[in-house]
């Protein structure tokens, strides 16, 4: 509903540029822009309501709710693809997207369980009665997500570090493949070209590749530890074919980062559904989020200021902050992963004091 609302307030700005009143309805469209990021980044949470009815594939549920981020990565390309061959304007297909967005909101509202239906449906698969979490304010809600984390904190701490240093490198990449394709290549034709190979390639990870590698994990019993193989491979791979000043090479870097930036966040909501269970994932997962936030804006603005520090006579001005990135992200992956590998994720969600105040809690906590 939110989404469909963000849509429809960005129909005010399209309207008034095409009838000349840009000047009075401008400033709408950056109120259409955020109200319409909030509702597809909650949308997209909303498909994890569903994990506990599919309690053998969480690794599906999770890379379909990528797939949903990741997925529409090409969709511009797509519309500017549709507009060329059909004609129509960018106004038509803005109100043709309005209705597919409000026709998916009418199909979600009765095909997402209920949160009477998601609660009971994850003590049934999880084997344990959850703590009354809907009962809590936001600041309790927050409080309670710190403990949960607070439990594990050093494996946290690793996951938000590697979170924020690949995030950083992920977007510092993307920011630069146009530069990065002027430079090498002599045209900006090339550059436009290599920046267009991302999203196209983060589109196809997130509707093909990663669906498949999480159903082989969920049907092989591997549990996410074979995401963490797969892009420490991959960051290896960014790093050792970055340096290489071939169009090829540079598309296939373009590939390993596309594919990675799919498995990072699938693994992730894996990861914290192992910790949070149903009662407090959002919670975790959006305080754990955040505060990856802190790393990730350092590491940017190292490497871009590193980038500007460097004599721009050549590309080495762009690939060497890339490749350390790269290594960095890559070595932080390898720690994280081996202490999660050593020490293990926990069998059942993390039970907090307060919550054995429960009877039904309390009676489950004694049986085990």
């Amino acid at each position: 509903g939110i989404l469909a609302v963000g849509f429809a307030i960005l129909q005010v700005p399209l309207l008034g540029a095409q009838f000349g009143h840009d000047d009075q309805t401008h400033r709408w469209l950056i109120v259409a822009l955020i109200i319409m990021e909030l509702g597809s980044l909650l949308t997209s949470a909303s498909m994890l309501s569903i994990v506990w009815h599919f309690p053998d594939f969480k690794s599906v549920v999770t890379a379909c709710s990528t797939m949903t981020i990741f997925g529409t990565a090409c969709f511009p390309i797509i519309l500017q693809a549709l507009m060329r061959a059909s004609g129509l304007s960018f106004s038509s297909v803005m109100w043709g997207r309005l209705v597919l967005v409000v026709l998916a909101c009418v199909c979600c509202r009765y095909t997402i369980p209920t949160m009477e239906e998601y609660r009971a449906q994850g003590a049934k698969a999880i084997g344990m009665p959850l703590p009354h979490a809907e009962d809590t304010t936001f600041c309790q809600a927050l409080r309670n997500a710190h403990l949960v984390a607070l439990q594990h904190w050093p494996m946290h701490v690793l996951a938000i570090v590697f979170t924020g240093t690949s995030m950083a490198c992920g977007s510092v990449y993307a920011g630069s493949l146009v530069e990065l394709g002027e430079v090498l290549f002599g045209s900006a034709a090339a550059g436009e070209a290599l920046a267009s190979s991302l999203p196209i390639t983060a589109a196809i990870s997130a509707w093909i590749v990663v669906p498949l590698f999480a159903y082989a994990s969920d049907y092989l019993k591997a549990g996410s530890m074979g995401m963490l193989a797969a892009n420490v491979a991959l960051q290896v791979l960014c790093s050792i074919f970055l340096t290489t000043t071939t169009l090829h090479a540079q598309v296939f870097v373009a590939v390993c980062q596309g594919m990675s930036n799919g498995l990072v966040p699938t693994y992730f909501s894996r990861y914290y559904l192992a910790f949070a269970g149903p009662a407090r994932l959002g919670s975790l997962a959006g305080l754990c989020g955040t505060y990856s936030a802190l790393p990730c804006f350092v590491s940017q603005i190292g490497i871009y200021s590193w980038m500007s520090a460097l004599p721009s006579t050549g590309p080495e001005h762009l690939i060497l902050p890339l490749e350390v990135g790269c290594v960095a992200a890559t070595t932080m992956f390898v720690v994280f992963g081996s202490y999660v590998a050593l020490v293990g994720l926990p069998e059942k969600p993390v039970v907090l004091a307060e919550d054995k105040d429960d009877p039904d809690l309390l009676a489950d906590v004694r049986q085990s």
